[in-house]
């Protein structure tokens, strides 16, 4: 459950990264259209949401929430980690 639980987080703020404008420049070398931002931006938001209720659902309301952000900021400090090591070698 923390796998599933740490991946989906991982995917979510990795395609809300990819969502960015300033992030898909720096990986792709150019922006994406508007709605391919957009569909990244929602791509991740649901998956965060579904992460949200795969917690909800396993542990209860109250250690579901700690654990989704627990599981949450791992996650994002991870994607922040890749984005900023894959800058530097660049």
């Amino acid at each position: 459950m923390h796998l599933l639980l740490s991946g989906l987080c991982a995917i979510g703020f990795s395609a809300l990264a990819l969502g960015m404008a300033r992030h898909q420049h720096e990986l792709l070398g150019r922006p994406l259209r508007r709605t391919a931002g957009l569909a990244w931006r929602a791509l991740g938001a649901l998956t965060l949401v579904l992460a949200w209720g795969l917690a909800w659902g396993g542990w209860g309301a109250a250690l579901g929430a700690v654990m989704f952000w627990a599981h949450a900021m791992l996650a994002a400090g991870l994607v922040y980690l890749g984005l900023m090591v894959h800058r530097r070698t660049l």
